[in-house]
């Protein structure tokens, strides 16, 4: 049976959350940075909801909603500057292997994707799952391979 889900923009009161998925070391072990407080989490959010010092615009967030309305991971862009946007996407180790994230990314980059020409995802090269999601999307998105000696 397909798990449920629904996107719902990123709020200030998803910073729990935040903190608790990018603190999670399942989740971080694979990426190239976790939070160690929720001010970490809390200056994320700030970053991807507002215009900084370079002029990029707001990031398009999402927080992975399960069928009980629970937050289970994000996807979305966390930077855009003019024809580039960042891809970003995490999910709760629980909910890993249900076809979630797969189905998350194509809805959001649908929806959302379209105006960029330049679509990047920072992956930790040792993270194969994440590697294997984005190249069986049918969208067009460069790859940034992080070493895993950077971190």
């Amino acid at each position: 049976m397909e798990t449920s889900y629904i996107l719902r923009r990123i709020g200030e009161s998803d910073i729990p959350f935040l903190y608790e998925l990018f603190h999670d070391s399942e989740v971080t072990k694979l990426m190239s940075h976790s939070f160690q407080t929720e001010n970490d989490a809390r200056e994320y959010f700030v970053f991807i909801s507002g215009v900084n010092e370079e002029g990029s615009e707001p990031g398009k967030v999402y927080v992975i909603l399960n069928g009980n309305s629970a937050p289970i991971g994000i996807v979305g862009f966390d930077y855009i500057l003019g024809p580039t946007a960042y891809l970003v996407f995490a999910l709760s180790p629980k909910y890993w292997g249900r076809d979630i994230m797969s189905r998350a990314l194509h809805e959001f980059l649908q929806k959302d994707g379209k105006p960029y020409r330049n679509i990047i995802a920072r992956i930790n090269d040792c993270n194969e799952p994440a590697l294997k999601l984005i190249q069986e999307l049918p969208f067009k998105i460069q790859i940034e391979l992080l070493k895993s000696s950077n971190y």
